[in-house]
């Protein structure tokens, strides 16, 4: 995020991105391409399918079992297909969301040039950046979703 003295940024692979202020939140944002974005929700679509399908071997399972048949000491009258597939679907989002909020998106380099304009005439100065961090992952979501509430959450 950048602040609105900044007009446009280059990054050191020369992709050039104008920085468009937005002066409801005081700060100014860059357009990068959803890449991390898009991956994450074909994996969550991806494993919801395979999670219905773990649901329904579980449905089988409890449907042809009786009451107090077990396998290896342990009472087959219980999901535990989808109890232990939701707990390492919820260890995997947890180390995927940590890998991504500690490191920046593909395409972006950590060194960059700002073009800046304080009221006179414009100079380059340069810049680092880093992750965005659970703080910033958790900004940059909620941004996403209540952008497309338009008059909803900002008001007409």
């Amino acid at each position: 995020m950048f602040g609105f003295f900044a007009l446009s940024e280059l990054d050191l692979d020369c992709n050039f991105h104008p920085v468009t202020g937005d002066y409801h939140k005081g700060i100014g944002c860059i357009d990068l391409p959803g890449v991390r974005q898009h991956t994450w929700l074909m994996v969550t679509k991806i494993t919801l399918l395979l999670a219905v399908c773990v649901e329904g071997v579980d449905a089988l399972i409890l449907s042809f079992v009786s009451l107090h048949r077990s396998w290896w000491i342990v009472q087959l009258k219980r999901p535990w297909f989808t109890m232990i597939f939701g707990l390492t679907m919820l260890v995997l989002i947890l180390v995927v969301g940590s890998m991504d909020a500690y490191s920046l998106p593909p395409g972006v380099s950590e060194k960059i040039w700002l073009v800046v304009d304080t009221g006179g005439s414009p100079y380059i100065c340069t810049g680092n950046l880093s992750p965005a961090g659970l703080r910033g992952q958790l900004i940059g979501w909620l941004d996403g979703l209540l952008q497309s509430w338009n008059e909803t959450y900002f008001g007409s």
